[in-house]
């Protein structure tokens, strides 16, 4: 299983096809699984990374009352500058928007292009984050 080493936590990804590479990000209590109907199209023309959020699938738990999602737009950048990637098309579903709007912003360098589905461009409400994280704290 492909895991890469991130600030001493491991976190867990797929890589599908060939070409100029795409990363699939996923909301809260999802996982990578989300994306393969769209990979079986995608990997036909595109390099597809497919990385499971901290405390998703198998990649390690965060504390989640201190993260936030400018860490989670930091981390990502962090994953792609291990892989050698330098510049990224990225879909982002529900919270992956969120993080992949504050990645663009932070790194537009790095960024081919972007496409948001299902999210948010507004603050990450505070009681909806405590939510989630209850449930993803659950789930582990």
């Amino acid at each position: 299983m492909p895991y890469l080493t991130i600030e001493n936590k491991n976190i867990y990804y797929e890589e599908y096809g060939l070409g100029e590479p795409l990363l699939l990000g996923h909301g809260y209590l999802l996982n990578r699984k989300i994306w393969q109907s769209q990979i079986a199209i995608l990997s036909k023309n595109y390099h597809c990374i497919v990385p499971e959020l901290w405390g998703h699938g198998n990649s390690d738990t965060i504390n989640c009352e201190i993260y936030s999602i400018e860490q989670l737009a930091r981390d990502h950048k962090l994953f792609l500058d291990q892989l050698g990637i330098s510049k990224i098309n990225i879909i982002g579903c529900s919270v992956a928007g969120i993080w992949a709007m504050k990645f663009a912003i932070n790194f537009p360098e790095a960024v081919n292009s972007l496409t948001i589905i299902s999210s948010d461009a507004g603050a990450e409400a505070q009681e909806k984050r405590q939510l989630y994280f209850a449930m993803i704290l659950a789930m582990q």
